[in-house]
């Protein structure tokens, strides 16, 4: 059995993302009815928005952090422990500084955000305190030091969900306890956020003493370089300018749509885009589960296996990040019809499809993603993404601009960005710097075209079969399309090991 994916840290890895990805989803899935029922449509935008303001941020902080991890490994790796530890204190400086030249400017555009974006005056307040709060929370995260190197350098991703479980799961209880006992308001929201944080960082702290290479790790003024801050910067800018290029792409899509078109279409956009960004989310979360095994690999010159690895995951990730994406786009219209019964069910569907469709047809490559870092290229990623992001935002604004398109230009322009960028890019550049054929991966968005197909199939004679009118026939027609799904897919693409390593995944007890 392949040790990268099965019966080890990887795999317990992917078992907790699942888990959190789950307990996430409840809280967004219970969450966005009740304030659209109470608060309204709009009210919904400007959390969602609240949670991109967040992502904007961590632009600047990728600068120092993105790269942190990889150098600290790769110091620890070789048991230069001062080396590790350069990086470890530098770190931390840097962040402090992010801290220092960003923070005033971000409360005074808080205080008058009303001036940025269009805000009933009755929420001015609220909204203003659910951006603070947010901000508090991004804080938290980044002024403590690199703790969750822990978990990236001995290769236990699955701790770092555990923490990110318990932090989801005390906002969801701080949500459910401020909305039961007080009047509904969307800044407790920012509440629950700050106290997540807390105890995510805690988590992280606790998990960092308990290994003992890692615990000597210690701030030390002493050990701050400039030369190592200037290592991270040179690497992570890029990882902050490929994010710019995400954001330029996908990230903008709720100002545009409250600027150009109306708050309350803006609330349609968040909710149409609740479900896609749980699921690339979770795709991140996989994703990301393979990084450090990766780095291991790659540092000690493992290239073939490192390659055998990628394809491997790629085929993997077919099944457990492709049959998730197709399912929303096949039952998008039943779930919304259900979930939320006020609302214009095919209007969301609509923008769902445009906004998944584009990751539906990726999700082979996703493993992909991870060679930039692993091996130190990040400024050619980077410039690829901001060249297609930039290009997505213009095409975008010119749509909305001089056509009716309206938000079908919003969901769609940046869908078909994102897919000629990858496909451009990610795939001969991947291979290109392992130095291996260029064409070396173009297999894997086969594959995966390959599996939407027979997914689409599936899930279209699934909805001529049953009428879906309960969450009763929802769920289940859910869970006969992804069983016929996989074993198609089993019969088509995987091979045996592979299709072992997806029914331990299912269930770990067999």
């Amino acid at each position: 059995m392949n040790k990268l994916l099965t019966g080890n840290k990887v795999f317990i890895n992917l078992v907790t993302t699942v888990l959190v990805f789950l307990i996430g989803f409840l809280i967004n899935f219970l969450l966005a009815p009740f304030v659209v029922k109470y608060l309204g449509v709009e009210a919904n935008g400007f959390l969602q928005l609240a949670n991109t303001f967040v992502s904007y941020l961590g632009i600047i902080s990728i600068a120092v952090n993105s790269m942190s991890s990889r150098f600290i490994t790769f110091s620890l790796e070789k048991k230069n422990y001062v080396e590790a530890g350069e990086y470890y204190s530098s770190t931390f400086l840097g962040n402090l500084i992010i801290i220092a030249v960003i923070t005033v400017p971000i409360v005074l555009g808080i205080l008058n955000i009303d001036r940025f974006i269009s805000v009933p005056a009755s929420s001015v307040e609220a909204v203003e305190w659910l951006f603070l709060l947010m901000y508090v929370s991004y804080l938290i995260s980044i002024i403590t030091p690199n703790w969750n190197i822990a978990f990236f350098a001995t290769n236990k991703i699955y701790l770092q969900t555990v923490g990110n479980m318990l932090s989801a799961i005390s906002r969801a209880l701080v949500i459910i306890l401020m909305f039961a006992m007080m009047k509904p308001s969307v800044w407790y929201v920012g509440v629950a956020a700050v106290v997540a944080s807390f105890v995510a960082q805690a988590w992280q702290y606790a998990c960092k003493t308990r290994e003992p290479n890692i615990n000597q790790l210690l701030v030390k003024w002493s050990y701050v370089k400039w030369e190592r801050l200037k290592i991270l910067l040179t690497s992570g800018i890029w990882n902050s300018i490929n994010q710019l290029g995400v954001m330029l792409i996908s990230g903008l899509d709720l100002l545009l749509a409250d600027i150009y078109i109306s708050g309350e279409i803006m609330g349609m956009v968040a909710i149409a885009q609740t479900i896609p960004n749980f699921l690339i989310s979770f795709q991140s979360s996989v994703t990301y589960t393979f990084a450090p095994q990766m780095t291991i690999l790659y540092s000690n010159g493992k290239i073939a296996e490192l390659v055998h690895e990628l394809k491997q995951a790629g085929r993997i990730l077919i099944v457990i990040i492709g049959i998730p994406f197709a399912a929303i786009i096949l039952f998008g219209a039943e779930f919304y019809r259900l979930w939320l019964p006020s609302q214009d069910s095919g209007v969301l569907q609509e923008i769902t499809i445009l906004y998944t469709v584009g990751y539906s047809l990726l999700a082979g490559i996703m493993p992909l993603w991870n060679i930039f870092a692993i091996v130190n290229k990040t400024k050619p990623n980077a410039y690829s993404v901001l060249i297609s992001g930039g290009l997505s935002l213009l095409v975008t604004v010119l749509a909305l601009r001089y056509t009716n398109m309206g938000i079908v230009a919003i969901a769609m322009i940046g869908s078909i960005f994102n897919i000629l960028r990858n496909v451009i890019f990610t795939l001969p550049f991947s291979a290109k710097y392992l130095s291996v054929k260029w064409y070396t991966f173009f297999p894997l968005i086969g594959y995966t075209a390959f599996s939407f197909f027979l997914e689409f199939l599936i899930g279209k004679g699934l909805l001529l079969l049953i009428d879906v009118n309960s969450w009763m026939k929802l769920g289940a027609i859910i869970i006969v399309f992804s069983l016929l799904s996989f074993v198609m897919i089993a019969l088509t693409i995987l091979n045996h090991q592979e299709r072992e390593i997806i029914i331990n995944f299912i269930n770990p007890r067999r």
